[in-house]
Order: structure tokens, then sequence, then C-alpha cells
């Protein structure tokens, strides 16, 4: 057992894992985000990558999260903030928060707007942020061995995994959709995806994902794929009229609208795209894969990698 204490509340958890998705899967403390300079906390009074530490090594130490900031706090660094260019999407606004929680203010902080505060205190929700009813867990497996032909996907032994739920490939998309590759198919590089695993337990995603075996025609030499500075995610809510309402942080909602549609051989008006986007984000594959989930298992469906 992991004991955690939080903005001076102590927390019990089960297993070790990165701090960032213990706060934000568990304590649902949205404010710190699952991305670079945006995954700011206080350890202890020392500004901490909550993507880069586990619980096992937070023992007997104070975490404070944007959430554990006081109002006036956050209204003077809010005002800070503003005086020096603006926050953007508000997306890395609480990390900015943290990074600038030991600067000068005056005690008497100026008015500040409300979407501004809202940014600042973590409180304005972006797509993985987003957590629907009875929602299923999505994860790409990446296909390996680049310049190799796929020969077969196996997922067998997660079937006996009674926290496996499915394994989407490309055969099982209804519509078109050149975001997954599938048997007979070469690989080009390792950031193209050859299956989609689904579930309902979280914390069991990446040893199902490991249960996949691809097999290739040949061995070859491939790269690592690097963790992205942020990772690519969407909510996708599944409604009883078979309409889907996709949360994305991508800037062009009628086209990924127009993607899921595409994708899924259905109207374009089923669909309803939610933007929230920030600066930097990739869009597009992220909630196409969550939108096929939901309409082929119809349950909501969120996705991150």
């Amino acid at each position: 057992m992991y004991f955690v204490t939080v903005n001076g509340k102590e927390y019990v958890t089960a297993h070790d894992k990165a701090l960032v998705t213990f706060l934000r899967d568990e304590l649902n403390m949205t404010g710190t985000k699952d991305a670079e300079n945006a995954d700011w906390v206080l350890v202890d009074g020392v500004k901490t990558s909550a993507r880069a530490v586990r619980l096992s090594a937070l023992k007997g130490k104070e975490i404070q999260t944007i959430e554990g900031f006081d109002d006036a706090l956050v209204r003077s660094i809010a005002a800070h903030l503003t005086e020096r260019g603006g926050i953007g999407s508000g997306f890395f606004a609480p990390g900015m928060a943290i990074s600038a929680k030991d600067t000068p203010f005056c005690e008497n902080a100026p008015e500040t707007d409300s979407g501004t505060l809202e940014k600042v205190s973590g409180k304005r929700i972006f797509a993985d942020d987003v957590n629907v009813p009875r929602q299923v867990y999505v994860r790409p497996v990446f296909a390996k061995n680049v310049g190799a032909k796929i020969t077969k996907i196996d997922f067998s032994r997660a079937l006996e995994n009674v926290r496996f739920g499915d394994c989407i490939q490309k055969a099982d998309i209804p519509g078109t959709f050149d975001g997954m590759i599938g048997v007979g198919d070469t690989v080009s590089n390792t950031e193209e995806v050859a299956a989609l695993v689904v579930t309902t337990y979280l914390a069991e995603m990446n040893a199902l994902c490991a249960l996949i075996n691809i097999e290739y025609d040949a061995a070859c030499e491939h790269p690592a794929r690097p963790v992205p500075a942020m990772p690519e995610c969407a909510t996708v809510l599944y409604s009883d009229d078979d309409t889907l309402t996709v949360y994305t942080n991508g800037d062009d909602p009628e086209q990924i609208r127009r993607d899921c549609a595409a994708a899924l051989d259905i109207p374009a008006d089923w669909i309803t795209c939610v933007s929230s986007p920030v600066e930097g984000a990739k869009a597009g594959r992220a909630e196409v894969f969550a939108a096929l989930v939901a309409w082929l298992t119809q349950q909501s469906a969120k996705v991150k990698f």
C-alpha cells in the first residue's frame, strides 16, 4: 500500500504509479496535466514533475497541487501572469502558476476576469479531463519491425484475462480511415497502430497491451517510440440514440467530425465535436480511435497515448 499526502489530506492506493496518474485518475485533480511543463506540483515546497516521480518515492512528503492554492494566491498569480503576456488556452496555466508561486506579488491583486481565473486554477476542462459514466479505456498497440510486413495479430492470450474487453483492428473499421495498419501491411514507422485494446480496468491497460502478439515476416531493427511531450487523447460520449459527442484538444472540430463520420460510415450530423484547443496538441487520430471504439462497443470511450 502507498500512502500519499496531497493538499494536506492523506490518501492510500494499492499500486505504485506516476504521481500524475494518481492525481488525475484516482483523485480527479485534473489541474495537473499529463504533458511537459503542465505537470508541475510542489513536493515539500520544491517544484517537481508529476510525470517523473512515482508514489513509492513520496513517502512522508507533502504534495501541493494547484487545487491546494487558496483563492487569493490564485488571483495574485493570475494578475502576475496576465501582466506578462497572458496564458493562452489555459492548458499550461496551472503549471505556470506552480512555477510562479514564489514570485513576489502585491497583497491586493487587481481584479482578473473569471475566464483567466478558471484557467489558472486548473478548472478549465480539456479532452483528457473529461470522464463520463461507464466509459471504457482505449490504448493503441504500436507496430514494430519497420520495413517488415504484418502476418498475424493474435490476441488469444488477452482473451484469457477476465479484464480484457476487446481488440479492435483495421479490418473492424466500417468506413474509411488510414490511421491503422493490419495484416498484410508493411510497417513504415513506429507511430503506426496495429490494434486498439479496450478495457474498463485502466490500471491493467499496460499488461493487457503486452498480451497482444503481432507477428511479422521479418525481424528488423526499429527505433524505440519516444515518450510524447503531450499525449494524444480524446473522450467520446456514446448516447442511446446512436449519436456521439467527441471531446478534442484540436482546433478544427469540423474536420475531426468529418473524419470520425468517414471512419464510421455514418452521417456527420450524428456527431457533435466539443473543442478546447491546446497549443501544440496533436488531434485527429485519437478522436477517431475513441469514436470507433464507442461506435463498435456502444459504450463511451476514452483514449490516451
